[in-house]
């Protein structure tokens, strides 16, 4: 069927008159190509060779760790860990910017903390597993000891639940200046068991979640607009119409201050010393404090001007004079009792 190197290899078919038929035409390239086809075999043959070498060392320290088990178990933990630490290191760069897509910060962080938190877990019982400890008896004695730990650490778990209920009503977030049982800051983290808040003072204070779902909060910065309330008291002499008249003048006169929503000037009543008035003025929220600061300023200075005094609280105290010391040999006289016979040296 085949011929000699050199020569034809096409396949060939027989034919009656002792021709043969060749199946493909040309002329045979074998005799160029066939050492090139063995330098292919020997790379290939070459490449096998280092497979079954590494093949063989691998099953040469597969039999070592299966004689030395507990070395086995120790170097399959240690890589257990290692691995998580990649992973979990991966996932703080993947997991943030797909979950602060679609949430908020707040969201986003609790429920970013809380993917780690069960990667670890799951990290931990499998290698726990793997050094040959019973995971089931254990997961088993932990509830049981969750349950008296659980009513034990009531506070615990109702700052848990009120730390999902506070990130799920979205009633203050990350950057918001709060106020709450007398503390005030701006929020900087909201964990499962606390809110941490960084006071004006650079102090960092830690109230736990329970407290922003029991007690009343306050949110400075929900809103873009704030509103700066001032109680001013003038004296009884001052003309309120020209009162009015000269805070709203102020009030134009601040660029901080905002036209529209306008001032707020009201009368409230009247007090022991003066007359009292409530300002109200809007701004924008970033610029609360100096606009604050100023208006207060600007509104002194222009009542002093004006001599429109701001009294403050005055007691008039009157002393009368003292009645005359009586002598011991005087008798008391008509202020004394009657039926009373009063004698020298105050004896009776």
């Amino acid at each position: 069927m085949f011929s000699g190197y050199g020569e034809d290899l096409r396949p060939a078919l027989p034919t009656g008159g002792g021709r043969r038929i060749f199946l493909f035409g040309g002329r045979s390239r074998f005799s160029r190509v066939r050492p090139d086809f063995l330098s292919f075999l020997r790379r290939r043959w070459s490449i096998l060779s280092d497979m079954r070498e590494w093949l063989e060392s691998i099953f040469d320290w597969t039999a070592f760790l299966r004689e030395h088990a507990a070395l086995s178990r120790w170097l399959t933990a240690i890589l257990l860990v290692a691995a998580t630490c990649a992973i979990v290191r991966v996932l703080r760069k993947i997991i943030p910017p797909i979950l602060h897509r679609s949430l908020n910060r707040q969201m986003a962080s609790l429920l970013g903390n809380t993917i780690m938190t069960l990667v670890w877990v799951f990290s931990g019982i499998q290698t726990l597993s793997v050094l040959g400890v019973d995971v089931v008896s254990i997961l088993g004695a932990a509830g049981v000891a969750g349950i008296a730990v659980g009513f034990a650490s009531q506070t615990s778990l109702s700052n848990l639940i009120s730390g999902v209920f506070l990130v799920g009503e979205k009633s203050i977030k990350l950057g918001d200046w709060v106020q709450v049982q007398g503390y005030s800051g701006s929020v900087e983290s909201i964990d499962l068991l606390s809110v941490k808040i960084r006071g004006a003072d650079n102090s960092l204070v830690r109230i736990p979640n329970e407290s922003f779902i029991k007690n009343p909060v306050q949110n400075m910065t929900e809103d873009s607009l704030r509103r700066c309330d001032f109680d001013i008291g003038v004296d009884y002499a001052a003309d309120l119409a020209q009162v009015e008249e000269l805070i709203r003048r102020i009030a134009d006169g601040q660029k901080l201050l905002l036209k529209n929503p306008p001032p707020v000037v009201q009368f409230v009543g009247f007090a022991d010393s003066s007359l009292a008035v409530h300002v109200g003025v809007w701004c924008r929220t970033p610029d609360y404090a100096r606009a604050r600061f100023d208006f207060a300023r600007s509104l002194l200075s222009e009542f002093r001007k004006e001599r429109i005094d701001i009294p403050f609280p005055i007691r008039t105290v009157r002393i009368s004079p003292s009645p005359p010391v009586q002598n011991e040999e005087t008798p008391v006289g008509a202020d004394a009792a009657p039926g009373r016979d009063v004698q020298k040296n105050g004896r009776i």
